[in-house]
């Protein structure tokens, strides 16, 4: 909560922001989805038990920071924004996406 209360302060204008989780108790908690809803942010969870609904996110997040956040000199808040908006439009337009399978050849 107190991550949570932080933010909201820091951002001031959190309404329409999408925060997604698994479902741990305190996302599932009364007063989390208070806070939220107070503050028009949508809840977004994983399905019960599945915890590979997290793994896209878990997966861009990290190619993102990656990419952005541990390769690149960052002198301010905009300055970061500034880059990761440019690297979504390089993500989603330009960036080639897909992995590479291994075949055996066979003998």
């Amino acid at each position: 909560m107190d991550t949570l209360n932080e933010a909201i302060l820091k951002r001031k204008d959190v309404s329409g922001l999408i925060i997604h989780s698994d479902q741990g108790f305190q996302y599932t908690s009364y007063e989390y989805k208070a806070i939220c809803e107070s503050n028009g942010i949508t809840i977004s969870m994983a399905r019960k038990g599945t915890p590979i609904d997290d793994s896209p996110i878990e997966s861009w997040h990290s190619l993102l920071k990656k990419e952005t956040l541990y390769n690149n000199n960052i002198t301010s808040l905009e300055n970061y924004i500034e880059l990761v908006e440019e690297w979504i439009e390089f993500y989603n337009t330009t960036r080639i996406k897909g992995k590479k399978i291994n075949k055996k050849k066979e003998l």
